[in-house]
C-alpha cells in the first residue's frame, strides 16, 4: 500500500518527468483561445487554492510556492436561505512572465482597474480553432483550476471537487448545488469568451440570480463579466426594487465600476475611485514609458471606512492601507529559472501599526525557489532553513525550506 506522502511525491515526480506541472495554470491569453506552449508547466500560480500553502493575514496571502501576492476580500454575499454567493474583489501580483519568446503580460482591466477582478466565479475555455479542448475554473480569489475531461463532462483533480458540464453550461458541486453560466464575454472584451454565472441554485431550489452588462459592441445584457444586478430571496422585501444589489458603472468606452448599492438594508455599499498610471514590463526597458492603464486607488464602504492602494511602475501592488489605518507594504524581485524563464515574486513585506507607531514588522523572503527538475520542483539547502528573529519589533525570514512531506517548517 502506498502512503499519502509517497503518493504525493510520486505525483510530483511524474509531473516533472512529463513536463506537466501539478499546478498547471491557464491564464490570460493562454486560457482564451491559445494552445499551451511547449514551455511545460506554467511557472505562475495565482489566487488562493484549496491545496496551497500561504503566508499572510486576512485577505493577504503570499504563495509560498510561486511567490505571488493575492489580495482579496468579499464585498457582499447574496443569500437565499441555504443558497448563497459571495462577490469578491481580488488582485494578484504575478501579471508578468518572461517566457522563451519574450515578456508576456497577464494584467487586464475587466471593469475594476488594472489587475483587479470583481466576480463570483468564471469558466475560461481553452480553444483550438473553434473547438473547446479544455476548461479552467476561476474562483473568487482568481485561483485557477484546470479541469480534466471525463466522458462528456470535465472534473477538477486539484482538491476542488467540481464537475463542469459544457452541454448545459452548468458547474456542479459535491453538495448538489450548481452554477449555470449564462453570460459570455463578447469578442471585444479583455476576457473574451469567458463564461460567468447567472444562476446559483441549491438542491432545494433556492436561487440567486445574477445579470451582467452588455459587452463592448454588443446589444443586450449578459455579454460581459461586469455584474449589473444580483437578486436573492430578500429582493423586494426591504424596498420596491426588484434587485438586492445594483452595480453602477461610469460611461467610459470601457465601463468601470464606481459604486455598489443594496436594497436589503445591509452595510454592503461601496464606492470605487481610480487613477491613470503608466506600467511597463519589469524584464525590458521601455523608452516610451509604458502603457497607460487605469488603477484602482480606493474602495470606501457604507460606513465611510476606506481601503487605499499604491503601485509601482509595473502595476504591482506595493501598499494597501486598511480601513482602520494599518498599512501593509510589499517589495518584489525577479526570480529566474534555469531554462531562461522568469517571474516576479514577493521579496519582502512590512506592516505599520498606526496605534503603536513604534511597532513595525518587516519580513524578508529570500531563495523561495531553485529549480532543477521542473518549474514546480523545489530544492532547499540546509543553510537556507527559514529563521525568524525578533529584534525590537523587526522580523526577518530567510529562505523557506520545504520538507519531504510537503509541509512548511518555520523555526521561531
Amino acid at each position: 500500500m502506498i502512503s499519502r506522502r509517497n503518493f504525493g511525491k510520486l505525483g510530483i515526480g511524474l509531473a516533472a518527468a512529463t513536463r506537466i506541472s501539478p499546478f498547471l495554470i491557464f491564464s490570460g491569453s493562454d486560457a482564451q483561445g491559445q494552445a499551451v506552449s511547449g514551455e511545460g508547466g506554467d511557472i505562475r500560480r495565482v489566487g488562493v487554492r484549496s491545496n496551497g500553502a500561504y503566508w499572510g493575514h486576512g485577505g493577504e496571502r503570499v504563495d509560498l510556492l510561486s511567490g505571488n501576492l493575492s489580495y482579496s476580500f468579499a464585498l457582499l454575499r447574496a443569500q437565499s436561505r441555504n443558497c448563497g454567493a459571495a462577490v469578491h474583489l481580488s488582485y494578484n501580483s504575478q501579471m508578468w512572465k518572461q517566457g522563451l519568446a519574450g515578456p508576456k503580460s497577464y494584467g487586464s482591466d475587466s471593469g475594476a482597474g488594472y489587475g483587479w477582478r470583481v466576480q463570483i466565479a468564471s469558466i475560461v475555455p481553452e480553444m483550438t480553432g473553434s473547438t473547446p479542448t479544455g476548461f479552467t475554473f476561476i474562483d473568487g480569489t482568481s485561483a485557477e483550476y484546470h479541469m480534466t475531461q471525463n466522458g462528456s463532462v470535465w472534473r477538477s483533480l486539484h482538491g476542488h471537487y467540481i464537475t463542469w458540464d459544457p452541454a448545459q453550461s452548468t458547474l456542479w458541486f459535491v453538495d448538489g448545488s450548481s452554477m449555470t453560466f449564462g453570460s459570455v464575454a463578447g469578442p471585444y472584451e479583455a476576457d473574451a469568451g469567458t463564461l460567468y454565472p447567472t444562476l446559483i441554485q441549491d438542491t432545494n431550489g433556492n436561487q440567486v440570480l445574477v445579470s451582467y452588462l452588455a459587452g463592448m459592441g454588443q446589444v443586450g445584457h449578459n455579454s460581459s463579466g461586469r455584474i449589473s444586478q444580483i437578486q436573492d430571496a430578500r429582493a423586494g422585501f426591504a424596498g420596491n426594487a426588484p434587485f438586492s444589489y445594483l452595480f453602477i458603472y461610469n460611461s467610459d468606452l470601457h465601463p468601470r465600476l464606481i459604486s455598489i448599492v443594496n436594497t436589503v438594508g445591509s452595510m454592503e455599499n461601496y464606492t470605487f475611485s481610480y487613477a491613470q498610471q503608466r506600467v511597463s514590463s519589469p524584464f525590458t526597458q521601455d523608452n516610451a514609458g509604458g502603457e497607460l492603464v487605469t488603477m484602482l486607488v480606493s474602495v470606501t464602504n457604507g460606513t465611510g471606512l476606506q481601503h487605499t492602494f499604491q503601485y509601482n511602475g509595473y502595476g504591482e501592488l506595493t501598499q494597501a492601507q486598511k480601513p482602520l489605518g494599518g498599512t501593509l507594504g510589499w517589495n518584489y524581485r525577479t526570480s529566474s529559472f534555469q531554462d531562461g524563464r522568469s517571474i516576479r515574486e514577493v521579496s519582502s513585506r512590512s506592516l505599520s501599526d498606526p496605534i503603536r507607531r513604534r511597532t513595525r514588522i518587516h519580513i524578508r523572503l529570500t531563495g523561495i525557489r531553485q529549480t532543477a527538475a521542473g518549474p514546480c520542483m523545489d530544492q532547499w539547502s540546509s543553510q537556507n532553513r527559514p529563521v525568524a528573529r525578533r529584534r525590537d519589533g523587526h522580523f526577518s525570514a530567510r529562505a523557506a525550506r520545504r520538507t519531504s512531506d510537503t509541509s512548511w517548517l518555520w523555526r521561531h
